[in-house]
C-alpha cells in the first residue's frame, strides 16, 4: 500500500520537472515500470512540446515505432505536419544507425514504411513537399502527387467560390433574380 503512495509522489515530482530532454526517458520509464499516470503526463508533454522534444537525440533513440505512430496519429500534437515529418525522418535515421552492422543494408524507407502512411501529406504546403519532403527521398511519388493534387484542387475550389461570391454578390441574390 505504501509503495503505491510513494509511486504517486514520484509521479507528482516528475510531472513538475519534466522538460524536452527528459520527456522520452519518462515515457520509457512509465512503460517499463507500468506507471500509466506518468505515461499520460509524458505523452501530453511531448504532444504539447513536440518541436522542442524532437531536438533531443534521446527522443530518437528511445521512442518506439508504436509511440511514434501515436504521435503521428494524434490530432493534439502541437506542430505542423512538416515538423512531424522531419522528426519522423530523424527518428528513422537514428533507428537505422542503432541496427547491428549485419543489418546495415536496412534502408531508411524500410524503417519508415509502416509510419509514412500516417503522415498527413495534404497538410503540407507545395513548397514544403517540393523543397523538404522530396529531397529526403523517403516519401513515395504517389504520396507527394496526392498531396499536391489535394492542395491545388482545394485551392481551385476556393478560388471558384470566391469568384462566384464576388460575381454574384451576396448569398441569395442569384436566387432572387431567378425568381423574378
Amino acid at each position: 500500500f505504501q509503495i503505491e503512495s510513494l509511486k504517486q509522489e514520484c509521479v507528482i515530482y516528475l510531472s513538475k520537472i519534466i522538460d524536452a530532454e527528459s520527456a522520452a526517458r519518462y515515457l520509457e520509464f512509465s512503460i517499463s515500470f507500468l506507471v500509466p499516470a506518468l505515461y499520460d503526463i509524458s505523452f501530453v508533454f511531448v504532444l504539447d512540446n513536440f518541436r522542442q522534444v524532437i531536438r533531443n537525440s534521446s527522443f530518437h533513440e528511445i521512442i518506439s515505432e508504436g509511440q511514434m505512430k501515436k504521435f503521428l496519429q494524434s490530432d493534439e500534437v502541437n506542430a505542423r505536419e512538416i515538423v512531424l515529418f522531419v522528426g519522423l525522418v530523424k527518428w528513422g535515421v537514428a533507428q537505422v544507425s542503432m541496427r547491428p552492422v549485419e543489418c546495415e543494408q536496412v534502408l531508411l524507407s524500410q524503417v519508415l514504411s509502416n509510419l509514412l502512411k500516417h503522415v498527413r501529406w495534404a497538410l503540407m504546403t507545395p513548397d514544403e513537399i517540393v523543397n523538404v519532403v522530396k529531397p529526403l527521398g523517403v516519401a513515395s511519388v504517389e504520396d507527394m502527387f496526392e498531396a499536391l493534387a489535394a492542395h491545388y484542387s482545394n485551392r481551385m475550389v476556393l478560388s471558384v467560390v470566391e469568384r462566384r461570391g464576388s460575381k454574384w454578390g451576396k448569398k441569395g441574390e442569384a436566387e432572387e433574380k431567378e425568381d423574378q
